[in-house]
């Protein structure tokens, strides 16, 4: 398993990370052409969408979405 945090605005709240056992490859593939399709006027995206791109295009894949890690502090 991998950890990838995803940024794809300038915004850091916008920000999610994936716990996967895709590779880098893999999560780009799918996820850049959502997100250049948007910026190039077409349909909105959340990272819920990104999440379910990834989940259609790999079935059988382990894919966890966290939007902040919870810390522990000792």
């Amino acid at each position: 398993m991998k950890l990838f945090e995803i940024r794809t605005t300038a915004w850091r709240t916008d920000d999610f990370m994936l716990i996967t056992d895709l590779e880098y490859v893999d999560i780009i593939t799918v996820i850049m052409p959502i997100v250049h399709a948007e910026r190039a006027g077409g349909d909105a995206y959340t990272n819920l969408t990104l999440m379910e791109a990834l989940c259609k295009e790999y079935p059988t894949a382990t894919i966890e979405l966290y939007f902040e890690p919870i810390r522990i502090t000792i």
